[in-house]
């Protein structure tokens, strides 16, 4: 108490003065003897609300106790697990308590979480847990969300600003319910921006708190899952012979990220769109035969999809593989055990909060795996919320791109945007997929029951009859993929039937096309048989390559990787598969002309295209004969085409409106005629 001060007054302080109300000493902000001004003031609000910053102890302090060693009234003290509970793991354990609630410096936390139960509670029990989850998360100030089923808990939570309800809330649940809590394994992050944090707390009740659709009857024991190895032992695994590492999220999440193992090891990812499509995934012939014999390593975000998982593999295929392993806390625990250089990760982690990503904490995000679906250009960012219009699974979109799609209202869209597993798999419609995945997973579940319940037969509503599941490509001969060390995914198609390829025949033959841009004679406007095509990834293009020579449509086609040469836009657009459509060939003109028609247009290569290419225009036709022909459609600019060598007029060129509404007004004059002969016009990028 300051020299001088009235009794139960507290010295004023730089940044104001104290008063006495009600017995609480209150901070009162002053500037020069007088009050702030309204900023000042709200400064000092945010100040209260975060609390005093954190300042360096001196050399003389005596060491900080955690709350229960200091003896402090109501502390919790770590709860001790019960012999016999901890689950079986290789190389160095892992902390699974709660971590020591000492004051974090500013920001958030955010902690992931799961725990499984076997045996599963009760309806009565799994009643009581929901009610008890939600009332002391809601009390401790929690956000985010919690799915809970009679088999377990899996969480993303975060707390308030300031707050130490994210670390209560676990100690009180280990407290409350060390049967199963006591082993679980916590995994949080601190000093995150409050904008991450979660104003609401949803509480989801669920069949599984993984959705394999294996649900009671269904599920695989536990008891028979895969080793967990901590990240150091999983990191040195990597490196070991005859091993596979195989990434059990969803495929969206491993476009931006991904564990790429030393040369030795095989990386699988098996594309699926969600979790209920790994049954049907490890029931495959083809899938089987790659893992068999082998050390088999799992991994996903924060280790719980691999849970179940490896368990399912395990009684699949029993003895046929070496051993199966798991990483113990996933991608987020393997992270920040190699903080500094991210191991044998790269890329970003997807994860379901506010985050969407992140990688290793200390190394500078250079890696970029993903790309824009539009433009192609390097990306690895989600936040546009973009899904695909046929199986409803995330797809990236850069803003540039995203910005431009979301205002066009013509069908070609962010409503039309489809993910690379939908264009490989030629699905068109919901549909299509829908059915598709019913039955496929109807047929996946029946199986894992009479795998785990010794049965010949048993009904699972909602099978379809049986058909196949995904489409094989027909027609593809097996050879040896062509060498593609530089990665190339565009390639040039010639010698192709004008009259018999279309989309799907190109589809057909050369699987993983997601792109086609037809290649018209500049004179005429039609298609004489080549193509440049896009290719999902190398690894299809290098096999495409290899098929050269090969027959399509009777036609022995001509496949050579052709890379972008110059600057220019890669792929065009209007060209994706599904959107781009065949010009008009020499017979369709053939056809029109034996009918006294003219040839037609070829579609608009995007929405709000405003130039032609002018085809048949007279030698003496001069600009203003143009700007008259066309009357009340806005004329911005007229450029004609000239041979290089001799500078004659080739009777072609240009023309560009002013805006896309008179663009298609002139496109009505396809055809007609100027100074005597008839002008084909066509659209033009």
């Amino acid at each position: 108490m300051a020299t001088g001060s009235p009794a139960g007054w507290a010295a004023a302080g730089p940044c104001g003065r104290l008063r006495r109300s009600g017995g609480v000493v209150r901070r009162r902000p002053i500037l020069a003897g007088k009050r702030c001004s309204p900023a000042r003031r709200r400064l000092a609000a945010l100040r209260r609300r975060l609390g005093p910053r954190a300042r360096p102890a001196p050399a003389h302090a005596p060491p900080v106790l955690a709350p229960a060693a200091a003896g402090k009234r109501g502390a919790v003290p770590p709860v001790e697990q019960p012999p016999g509970k901890r689950r079986r793991t290789e190389g160095s354990g892992g902390d699974r308590h709660a971590a020591p609630s000492g004051k974090r410096k500013g920001g958030i936390t955010i902690v992931l979480f799961y725990q499984y139960k076997e045996p599963p509670w009760s309806p009565e029990e799994y009643k009581a847990m929901m009610a008890w989850a939600e009332q002391k998360g809601r009390r401790h100030g929690l956000g985010g969300r919690m799915r809970i089923a009679r088999e377990g808990f899996n969480c993303t939570l975060t707390g308030r600003p300031g707050s130490p309800g994210v670390r209560g809330w676990c100690r009180e649940l280990q407290k409350e319910f060390p049967d199963p809590f006591a082993e679980t394994e916590f995994k949080f992050t601190d000093g995150l921006e409050p904008r991450l944090a979660w104003n609401d707390l949803q509480v989801v009740p669920a069949d599984e708190i993984v959705g394999y659709g294996l649900g009671g009857e269904l599920a695989p024991s536990l008891s028979k899952g895969g080793t967990h190895l901590e990240p150091k032992d999983f990191h040195a695994k990597l490196a070991e012979p005859n091993t596979v590492v195989v990434d059990i999220r969803n495929s969206y999440e491993v476009d931006i990220g991904r564990f790429v193992p030393p040369p030795g090891t095989e990386f699988i990812n098996p594309k699926m769109r969600r979790s209920t499509d790994l049954p049907a995934w490890l029931s495959r012939s083809d899938v089987q035969e790659r893992l068999q014999g082998k050390n088999v390593m799992m991994y996903c975000t924060g280790g719980i999809r691999c849970e179940r998982a490896s368990s399912l593999l395990k009684h699949q295929m029993g003895d046929q593989v070496q051993e199966v392993f798991q990483l113990q806390g996933g991608i987020d625990k393997y992270l920040k055990e190699y903080k500094q250089d991210g191991g044998y990760w790269a890329g970003q982690n997807y994860v379901f909060d506010k985050r969407f990503y992140h990688g290793a904490a200390e190394k500078p995000a250079t890696e970029v795996l993903g790309s824009c679906i539009s433009c192609h250009r390097q990306w690895d960012d989600y936040r546009a919320s973009v899904r695909c219009n046929t199986c409803g699974v995330p797809v990236l979109v850069c803003d540039a791109c995203a910005e431009v799609l979301k205002k066009d209202s013509s069908g070609q869209g962010l409503q039309s945007a489809r993910c690379q597993l939908c264009i490989r798999e030629r699905v068109t419609s919901k549909a299509e997929f829908r059915s598709r995945e019913l039955h496929r997973n109807a047929e996946a579940s029946k199986g894992v029951y009479r795998l785990l319940h010794d049965v010949k037969e048993i009904g699972i509503r909602g099978a379809a009859p049986a058909e196949p599941a995904l489409p094989a490509s027909e027609g593809v001969a097996a050879c040896e993929a062509a060498a593609n060390p530089t990665g190339i995914t565009r390639l040039f198609i010639g010698n192709l039937s004008a009259k018999r390829v279309d989309e799907a025949t190109l589809l057909k033959a050369f699987p993983g096309i997601t792109h086609i841009q037809w290649l018209k004679d500049k004179a005429s406007g039609l298609w004489y048989g080549s193509v440049f095509v896009e290719m999902a990834s190398a690894e299809e293009a290098a096999m495409a390559v290899a098929r050269d020579g090969e027959e399509v449509a009777l036609r022995p086609a001509r496949v050579k990787f052709s890379p972008m040469q110059g600057p220019g836009r890669w792929p065009p657009l209007g060209t994706a598969v599904g959107t781009s459509q065949k010009p008009p060939t020499a017979a369709d003109a053939a056809k029109a002309k034996g009918r006294g028609e003219v040839t037609p247009m070829s579609p608009k290569p995007f929405p709000k295209c405003r130039k032609f290419f002018v085809r048949g225009v007279a030698p003496e036709v001069a600009d203003r004969d143009v700007h008259k022909f066309f009357g009340a459609c806005k004329i911005i600019a007229i450029r004609w085409m000239t041979n290089k060598e001799t500078g004659a007029f080739r009777g072609c060129g240009h023309v560009e409106f002013a805006t896309t509404k008179d663009a298609e007004t002139a496109s009505a004059l396809h055809g007609k005629k100027l100074l005597g002969r008839p002008l084909r016009l066509d659209w033009a990028v």
